[in-house]
């Protein structure tokens, strides 16, 4: 079942402390607070990083598989398999309510994943965008794209996804590939 739409990417930007947070109301102060609470009963070794994550899932809303993204981010060491099976959720990769977080734990848990697990979400971002949505999205403007724009598109998509990784953190053939972007 898909998590309800709470829009908590546009009215807090970060789960992590960071500019763009507005911090100007009661929701932004009880993530905030969740957050914490989190990581503080992490850090104490009252629970477990995956009794946690289980915890907040459990609530259904996407701030709180936000905030499951962020505490497997600080916590890697204690919950690698956890971690890897959330990186390796196309749902999470395709979601773009989660992506400020999911691409923070890729890029930094993206080496440690086995190589058959890096090779499926490379293969994600090998098969490339929704191009027919970008059309259909383009032709609302009145023409269809051409099919150079159409590449453009699908380039600067790929570009995004291996920078989010990070260069460093890619296979070598990889690497070559981001360059050459």
């Amino acid at each position: 079942m898909e998590a309800p739409r709470d829009y908590s990417y546009v009215w807090r930007p970060a789960i992590e402390d960071h500019p763009q947070n507005l911090g100007h109301t009661i929701k932004d102060t009880l993530v905030t607070a969740i957050r914490d609470a989190a990581e503080l009963v992490v850090r104490s070794g009252r629970v477990t990083v995956e009794q946690v994550v289980n915890a907040l899932e459990c609530r259904g809303w996407k701030v709180f598989q936000r905030i499951a993204l962020h505490v497997l981010r600080m916590f890697p060491d204690q919950a690698e398999a956890l971690a890897a099976a959330r990186l390796t959720d196309r749902s999470l990769f395709e979601d773009v309510g989660l992506r400020h977080e999911y691409a923070l734990l890729l890029r930094d848990c993206f080496r440690h994943l086995t190589p058959e697990d890096q090779a499926k979400i490379l293969g994600w971002i090998e098969d490339g965008p929704d191009v027919d949505q970008y059309q259909r999205r383009e032709s609302k403007t009145g023409r269809q794209p051409s099919e150079e724009e159409v590449a453009g598109y699908r380039e600067r998509w790929l570009q995004r996804w291996l920078a989010r990784i990070g260069a460093d953190n890619l296979p070598e053939e990889w690497k070559e590939r981001y360059r050459n972007l």
